[in-house]
């Protein structure tokens, strides 16, 4: 089993409920923990179409996210210290 994350649009209401006035304000994630990577592999097509959905199913009248992509992880991410970041980065600029 493996963590799905989902990348979607973030879209903000500037108006009322009956003019809707959507505006995009970035990104947004939604995971699925528990997620069987078999599903991509064996009925991409109907996966895709239930992930768009299930995104759209979080809108409101406020806000609404549209789904763009996703990606399977199977372990946690490893941190990077800010001080290796500041430390090659003031390299970089200082070459």
């Amino acid at each position: 089993m493996a963590k799905l994350v989902l990348h979607t649009q973030y879209y903000q209401n500037y108006s009322d409920t009956n003019v809707p006035h959507w505006k995009p304000k970035g990104g947004h994630e939604f995971t699925i923990e528990g997620f069987d990577p078999d599903y991509l592999f064996y009925d991409e097509v109907a996966v895709l179409k239930t992930l768009t959905e299930l995104v759209a199913n979080q809108s409101n009248d406020y806000e609404k996210f549209e789904y763009i992509s996703h990606e399977l992880k199977f372990g946690e991410p490893t941190e990077i210290n800010i001080a290796d970041f500041n430390a090659i980065y003031g390299e970089t600029i200082n070459a």
